[in-house]
């Protein structure tokens, strides 16, 4: 009586606490409608729902991104992404992964930072993703690439990766530092 009154707890307490890989590791999928990843492929699974496409993505280390055909119901699990093509009835998943910092709340303004400075950035932000032409290289491809061309004192080379794995990933910070640093080397006294 004891042992099954101890398993019924037990199952009580994982009902009410699941532990998933995104909780673990701080992977969690980010999907857009009506889009594709093209290439890349790792496998895909057939017969499955967008929910466990997003599961096999989370679970499989190796999985970067994927394409869901939401019609033939057949998951493409990827383990790289280059920018996602229109593709009706598709959805592109990719793996995003959060870093475990404290919420500080918003950032105050920058003062100290002219307006005709912060509207040059922004400018010169829109300008980039509106250019950037995609490649053939995935993202994390295009990130080795862009540190490879910095050690090797490349800055053009690094620069062009840069733009490229930006216009997949705007929102990275890294990369638009590693652009940054790519710039200034390949002009040092600022002109």
């Amino acid at each position: 009586m004891r042992i099954a009154r101890g398993f019924i707890l037990l199952c009580i307490f994982l009902l009410g606490f699941p532990i998933s890989a995104a909780a673990q590791d701080g992977r969690r999928i980010e999907t857009t409608e009506n889009a594709d990843y093209f290439g890349f492929d790792l496998r895909t699974e057939k017969d499955v729902s967008l929910d466990q496409c997003k599961a096999l993505c989370l679970e499989d280390q190796q999985c970067r991104a994927f394409t869901y055909n939401s019609k033939a119901q057949w998951c493409f699990l990827k383990s790289d992404f280059t920018r996602s093509n229109p593709s009706e009835g598709a959805v592109a998943g990719r793996v995003v992964v959060e870093a475990a910092a404290p919420d500080l709340g918003v950032a105050p303004a920058l003062r100290f930072v002219p307006e005709h400075v912060l509207r040059e950035a922004q400018q010169y932000r829109d300008k980039l993703l509106r250019d950037a032409a995609p490649g053939d290289s995935g993202f994390l491809s295009l990130v080795s690439m862009a540190g490879q061309a910095l050690n090797r004192g490349d800055s053009r080379a690094a620069m062009r990766a840069y733009y490229e794995a930006i216009a997949m990933k705007p929102e990275d910070a890294g990369l638009w530092t590693g652009l940054a640093r790519a710039s200034r080397r390949r002009n040092p006294a600022g002109r």
